[in-house]
This record gives structure tokens, C-alpha cells and sequence, in this order.
């Protein structure tokens, strides 16, 4: 078998590639214009870091993209030499890959208004923040993305109105909250249920009439966590909203408020509720003085859950009101009624 060295001349490419792969790197220089291209990239993967700079200009794109990956993992001087040669490389993924390795202090001279928006994306999370003002009016959305994530706060509002749902979202996410209140009306209502998570208690009535269940869930669990007046006054207005959730969640912030106040509304939703899980909240945290108008409820563990605490309550109370249970309909409702008044005996 001929030695490497004279194979590097060989006529078949991939003789000379598996030369490539294994000769000695101090050969390699010779190899730099080997007319194909795989022979080149094999070059570039294995060639002192030194000779790399007169590969960049290699008419092959891979051959180019080894050569920006190699020069950026060097990086310190040798690389912020090199890499702004290759900022205007006309291949989309060598330009990427000089967008993710070069020194930040060079994006903003060409790379800020590539052609490419995967390139100014890259730049966006890349670049010194002070630049992001000049990006906020990107033509492609994945821009404006990067630029809300990182954009100083102060110049958020500019951003509020942008047509792409996601730029808001990432807007709302970071913008100081005395802004927030422009955007309870945003047409998308997963910003409006950040808004909803985040605004000063204040507004939160405003969005009480949410189209969206999500955010009034949001708004009734904000406004019942508050506790006190606030609570008071504005949770018996979310009483008989049509989304179970947020009635369930109504009912439960007001049980927690308790005293008159839960004596006052709980019963108004006891019987007029079409959902279980109102209901059974209601059945077990409701005044035990209330208990009774609860024994017919249409579902028996409601209706077990009302025997139980009537029978906790015990004395006078449970003799009463046990026995007008003694018939329900429900084998497990009649078998814990008749244990319970056994024991009251």
C-alpha cells in the first residue's frame, strides 16, 4: 500500500478524504484547495487553527460553516480577528453560526439588519440591550419576540399594540403593571389572563365580564384571596357566572370569608347551581343551620355529605333532621342515616 503522502494526490476523492481523516496535520496545508469539496471539509475539521483564516472564502458552504464553528470554539483574539470577515458570508447557516460566536461588540455594525430573520432573531438574544430599541419594529414576529424578552422595561409600552399575539404576551409578561390596565381588553385571552394574574386589585372588576372563563377564574380567585371588604363587595357579582369553575371558586372564597356574609350568599347558591362540585362545596362548608334545605339535592353524595355533618352536629339538631332522611332514595345515604341515629340513641 502506498504511503498517505502520496495518496494525497490520488485521483479518487475519497481516497484523498480518508488521507485527509488520518495524515499527519502538519500535511494538511497542502490539501486546502482540494478540488472536492468533502475532501475540503475534512481539511477544515482537522487543520491548525492557524491555517483556517484562508479557508473562509471556501466556495463550499460547509466547508465554510467547520471553519466559523472551529474559529469560534477557539475564541478570545484569534477569533474576534477572523469572525466579522465572515459576517456577510452569503450562507444563511455560516452567518447564523458567526451570529452565535462573535464577540457582542459586532453585531450591532451589520449583522442587527441582516436579510435573514433567523439572523437578527439570534442577534436580538445576543446583542447589548441598548441596541434592542432599534429592533423593536423587526418585520418578522420571532424578532420582536427576542427583543420584548430583553428590551429595557422603560421602552415596553411602545410595544403594547404590536400585531403579533406572541410580542405581547412577552410584553405583559415584563411591562411595569401601571401599564398593565391598557391591555385588559387585548383580544387574545391568554394576555388578558396574565394581566388578569398580575394588575393592581383595583381594576380586577373591570374584567370580571371576561369572555374568556380562564381570566374570570383568575379574577374571582384574585379578588377572593384579597379577602375583607374588597372581597365582600365585589365576589357576590361573580355568583351566577356560567362557567362551573369560577362559581365553585366564588363559592369557595366565600366560605372562607365566613361569618354573615357566607350566611348571606352561600344558600342563594345552594339549590340553584346546575354543577356537583358548587354544590358539595357549599354542602360542606355552608352554616350547619342550612344543612336541611340541602337533604333533597338530586345527587346522593351531596345528600351523604348533609347526613354526616347533620349527625357530627348531634344533639337536638341531628334528632330533628336525621330522621326526615330515614327514606332517601339512596341505599348509602339510608345505611348512614340509620348508623348515625343508632349512635345518637
Amino acid at each position: 500500500m502506498k504511503p498517505d503522502l502520496e495518496l494525497m494526490n490520488d485521483k479518487n476523492w475519497d481516497v484523498r478524504w480518508n488521507v485527509a481523516k488520518k495524515i499527519n496535520i502538519e500535511h494538511l496545508p497542502k490539501m486546502m484547495n482540494d478540488e472536492n469539496h468533502s475532501v475540503r471539509w475534512q481539511v477544515a475539521k482537522r487543520i491548525n487553527i492557524d491555517h483556517l483564516p484562508k479557508m473562509m472564502n471556501d466556495k463550499d458552504t460547509n466547508v465554510r460553516y467547520e471553519v466559523v464553528k472551529r474559529i469560534g470554539r477557539e475564541g478570545g483574539a484569534f477569533a474576534n480577528e477572523h469572525l466579522p470577515k465572515m459576517m456577510n458570508d452569503r450562507d444563511y447557516y455560516v452567518r447564523l453560526e458567526v451570529a452565535k460566536r462573535i464577540s457582542i461588540e459586532h453585531l450591532p455594525k451589520k449583522m442587527m439588519n441582516d436579510e435573514n430573520s433567523g439572523i437578527r432573531q439570534e442577534v436580538a438574544k445576543r446583542i447589548d440591550p441598548k441596541y434592542l430599541p432599534k429592533m423593536m419594529n423587526d418585520e418578522d414576529p420571532i424578532v420582536c419576540v427576542e427583543v420584548a424578552k430583553r428590551i429595557s422595561i422603560e421602552h415596553l409600552p411602545r410595544m403594547m399594540n404590536d400585531e403579533d399575539y406572541y410580542v405581547r404576551y412577552q410584553v405583559a409578561k415584563r411591562i411595569s403593571i401601571e401599564h398593565l390596565p391598557r391591555m385588559m381588553n387585548d383580544e387574545n385571552y391568554y394576555i388578558r389572563l396574565n394581566v388578569a394574574k398580575k394588575i393592581n386589585i383595583e381594576h380586577l372588576p373591570k374584567m370580571m365580564n371576561d369572555e374568556n372563563y380562564s381570566v374570570r377564574y383568575e379574577v374571582a380567585r384574585r379578588i377572593g384571596s384579597e379577602g375583607g371588604a374588597f372581597a365582600r363587595e365585589h365576589l357576590p357579582k361573580m355568583m351566577n357566572d356560567e362557567n362551573l369553575n369560577v362559581r365553585w371558586e366564588v363559592a369557595r372564597r366565600i366560605a372562607d370569608e365566613g361569618g354573615a356574609f357566607a350566611d348571606e350568599h352561600l344558600p342563594k347558591m345552594m339549590n340553584d347551581d346546575e354543577d356537583f362540585e358548587v354544590r358539595r362545596e357549599i354542602a360542606e362548608r355552608i352554616s350547619i343551620e342550612h344543612l336541611p334545605k340541602m337533604m333533597n339535592d338530586k345527587d346522593y353524595i351531596i345528600r351523604l355529605e348533609v347526613a354526616e355533618r347533620i349527625a357530627d352536629e348531634g344533639g337536638a339538631f341531628a334528632r330533628e333532621h336525621l330522621p326526615k332522611m330515614m327514606n332517601d332514595k339512596d341505599s348509602q345515604v339510608r345505611y348512614e342515616v340509620a348508623k348515625r341515629m343508632k349512635e345518637l340513641k
